[in-house]
């Protein structure tokens, strides 16, 4: 636990976690990440915001984010989770999210590991050629184009 809280990011999520056990049987930034989310949801769902919209709103993010391949998303896409009461709103005020004009996390690794669940669920599901091809091919091409044009069918 010593080794993974040397990281100043790591760090950051630790001194974020609300539980009293800190969670001492992390051993990675994924588990780290992972723990904090879940205690989001959970005090996001006694704020009257539905975990199956802060999970949304990470599923949307991930993509947006994915298609423009940085870990930013124009605020405009992300409106519907916009507002006094939304969820990036609470993203910002729980240290998830910079409180800038575009919506972004407060630190790459985060968002790597988002990146990584996301393609974790992709293979699991049998899906690893489209998430190949999103990031092989341009935006305007389509899976199965780019499947083909990379030898993916």
């Amino acid at each position: 636990m010593k080794k993974l809280l040397k990281n100043p990011n790591n760090l950051y999520i630790w001194q974020r976690l609300e539980s009293d056990e800190k969670y001492t049987d992390c051993t990675s930034l994924s588990n780290l990440v992972f723990k904090w989310w879940g205690e989001l949801s959970a005090k996001a769902a006694k704020h009257g915001i539905s975990v199956d919209s802060m999970n949304a709103w990470k599923d949307d993010y991930v993509r947006l984010s994915e298609i423009h391949r940085k870990n930013e998303v124009n605020e405009r896409d992300m409106r519907k989770y916009a507002g006094e009461n939304g969820v990036i709103q609470f993203l910002q005020s729980n240290g998830l999210l910079k409180p800038e004009k575009t919506v972004s996390l407060v630190h790459q690794s985060i968002w790597d590991c988002y990146i990584a669940e996301k393609m974790r669920v992709l293979v699991n599901n049998d899906h690893c050629c489209q998430w190949k091809c999103n990031i092989l091919c341009n935006k305007s091409d389509s899976i199965e184009k780019c499947c083909i044009t990379n030898g993916r069918e």
